[in-house]
């Protein structure tokens, strides 16, 4: 009986389920514990039951007829209901464990379910995902009707969920546990549950680099969002539709999703908010705001950017989200990073590997490396930076994952050429231009094209170089990335300036810098301001 109890066992549940009087009971555990078959801790009747090793509970529990131990796992769950409630409700996957070896499935799942759901709510993600394989695995040994495609559903939405966290949004567990809602949903027309399904898949779009599919999701999501009145769901898709229009680089359209978002998060109570954070794996207002920053730096607002970072991690510390807040610190190393603040870059980066760890997103471990990398190559190059740049890089394509792919290249690009290796650097940039056009992510396009104009500029191919200038430009303001735009310009007319068309020069900076309101503080625009009163 201990032995189906566990490797460790209190001597109250053993006298609940034991059928032999209560002094028997001690005089057989003290024969036990002086056989040191089992080590005693208190004394009776607070005592609790250890086995001195676990090939002796092991010898015990295979001592027994099947339908024996079968029959004792159940008055242990049921016990575990009826006796000890508080126990039940921080461990229910106890219960679920001696109703799955009890073999009564129906009671087996509901437990599983519980299980998991209180682990992803804990941000425990890798033990959610073992208790709802699980409870799946109890599932299928009942019969087909809507109570259980209605119990799949809801273990397959949250399966997937734990999936996106650990594995990556673009891993194969992640889109089979999604698709499989989907089809659930389809069937027994449950449009509660559909906005979360939607999103899983709408986020494997994304991650794969399918950034069409994803933004027609959204669109989706929006739609039942107007016709239900559904804010989280309205916040959720301007997001989805926001991050796309940026890897699209269809910037103007994506500040415009990313300021209904804002406007409809600022309208919710924190009740609210951590309620969905739970509900779609993600804290939406975390994710708003983190890729809106990016969204304002491309568009030439640098200042803007950096308080909309501030604003996402405020965010992380009054709603507590384990995945929600590794992505924000990864999301603001970025946009540290855009404005060339490498020690900035490298603390935020070290902090989101920390919290990764923690919660086990070996995809959030990846990225926070790869920006830990390219702070550190930039404040001093050194081997070590590009060997962990690319460790990193190769383990983020290992979760599935293709988006942010272009950017991590080129920061690659850039540690390499810090290191003075422009073949290495220009190997990068042509895998980034490649990845751009297989998968359309275009919001690094003009700094693939200006980074290769820099690096072919030191191999001496000046010609070379200034096309390179000039379709970055092209691209850029095409875009409406002024920032882009800025470095661009500035690249050209340092060209242009040295081999004696200073005026050129001026005349194609000066406007692209007088267009800027705010920034003036960071490295871009500094340099900017140096180049034109020097070429002035």
């Amino acid at each position: 009986m201990g032995a189906v109890l566990g490797r460790e066992f209190a001597y109250e549940m053993l006298r609940a389920i034991a059928a032999i009087d209560e002094p028997r009971l001690r005089e057989v555990l003290g024969r036990l514990v002086e056989a040191e078959l089992l080590y005693q801790r208190g004394r009776p009747p607070r005592s609790r039951y250890i086995f001195k090793h676990a090939l002796i509970q092991d010898a015990a529990y295979q001592s027994l007829l099947r339908r024996t131990r079968q029959h004792y796992h159940r008055q242990v769950a049921e016990l575990l209901e009826h006796e000890f409630r508080d126990m039940v409700e921080a461990s229910p996957e106890l219960v679920a464990h001696h109703y799955t070896e009890a073999s009564l499935p129906a009671q087996a799942v509901t437990y599983w379910h519980r299980a998991g759901d209180k682990a992803a709510r804990r941000s425990a993600d890798r033990e959610a995902i073992g208790h709802l394989t699980a409870g799946l695995a109890q599932l299928v040994q009942l019969p087909e009707t809507p109570e259980r495609a209605k119990q799949e559903l809801a273990l397959q939405r949250l399966l997937g969920q734990a999936n996106f966290h650990t594995r990556g949004y673009a891993a194969p567990e992640t889109s089979r546990a999604f698709s499989r809602a989907r089809e659930l949903c389809g069937a027994i027309g449950d449009d509660d549950s559909i906005i979360p399904v939607l999103f899983g898949i709408s986020a494997f779009d994304y991650g794969a680099g399918h950034f069409a599919k994803s933004a027609a999701i959204a669109n989706e999501i929006l739609e039942r969002a107007g016709r239900t009145g559904n804010t989280g769901a309205r916040i959720l898709a301007n997001m989805g539709l926001g991050v796309c229009g940026v890897a699209l680089g269809n910037l103007a359209d994506a500040r415009r999703n990313f300021d209904h978002g804002i406007a409809s998060y600022r309208d919710i109570v924190e009740a609210e908010a951590t309620r969905l954070a739970y509900e779609y794996s993600i804290e939406v207002g975390v994710f708003t705001y983190a890729y809106a920053a990016w969204c304002r730096w491309l568009l030439g607002y640098p200042d803007q950017a950096l308080r909309l970072g501030d604003e996402a991690l405020a965010i992380v510390e009054r709603i507590r989200h384990g995945y929600s807040h590794s992505r924000g610190l990864y999301c603001k190393s970025v946009v540290h990073a855009y404005r060339r603040e490498w020690p900035m870059v490298e603390e935020r980066a070290a902090a989101a590997i920390t919290v990764a760890e923690e919660h086990g997103l070996a995809m959030f471990v990846a990225v926070g490396r790869i920006m830990r990398g390219v702070a550190r190559a930039m404040l001093d190059p050194g081997d070590d930076a590009v060997v962990e740049i690319r460790e990193a890089v190769a383990a983020y394509r290992a979760t599935g994952a293709r988006s942010h792919g272009t950017h991590h290249l080129t920061l690659l690009a850039q540690a390499l050429a810090a290191r003075g290796q422009q073949g290495g650097g220009l190997s990068a940039l042509r895998q980034a231009a490649a990845l751009a056009e297989e998968t359309g992510e275009r919001y690094v396009e003009a700094e693939i094209h200006r980074l290769e104009g820099n690096l072919l500029l030191a191999e001496n191919n000046a010609e070379a170089a200034e096309a390179c200038y000039l379709r970055a430009l092209d691209v850029a303001r095409a875009q409406e990335a002024r920032s882009l735009e800025l470095r661009a310009a500035c690249d050209l007319a340092r060209l242009w300036a040295e081999r004696g068309e200073r005026q050129k020069a001026a005349d194609l900076l000066a406007p692209v810098y007088d267009w800027f309101t705010e920034g003036f503080d960071t490295p871009d625009l500094k340099d900017a301001k140096a180049l034109l009163d020097t070429l002035r």
